[in-house]
C-alpha cells in the first residue's frame, strides 16, 4: 500500500512541476476576467455605459435594410351600418381629417 501511495505522490509532484506555469497563467487570467467583469457591472449600474449602448443600438437600427411599406386593410364592423350608401371612401377620409 505504501508503494502505491509513494508512486501517486511522486506522480502528483511531477505533474505539479509540469503544470505550474500554466496554473499561474490560469490564475492571472481568472483574476483579470473577474476584474473586468466587476468593472463593467459597476459601470453599467452607475449609468456610464448607457450613452454607448444607445449609440450602438441607433447605429444598428440605421444599418438594417429598409422594409417595404405594406398596405393593410382592417375591417372594424359593418360599413353599411355606419355610413349611407351614397358616401364614398374619399368622403369618409375627408370627414376624418
Amino acid at each position: 500500500m505504501s508503494k502505491i501511495s509513494k508512486k501517486i505522490r511522486s506522480a502528483a509532484a511531477q505533474l505539479s512541476q509540469m503544470y505550474k506555469p500554466s496554473l499561474a497563467l490560469a490564475k492571472s487570467v481568472l483574476i483579470a476576467s473577474a476584474a473586468v467583469t466587476l468593472s463593467l457591472i459597476g459601470a453599467k449600474q452607475l449609468g456610464l455605459l448607457e450613452p454607448i449602448e444607445l449609440s450602438a443600438y441607433d447605429q444598428m437600427v440605421r444599418w438594417r435594410p429598409r422594409r417595404k411599406a405594406r398596405l393593410a386593410l382592417a375591417s372594424c364592423g359593418d360599413y353599411r351600418s355606419r355610413h349611407s350608401e351614397t358616401e364614398t371612401v374619399a368622403d369618409i377620409r375627408s370627414q376624418n381629417s
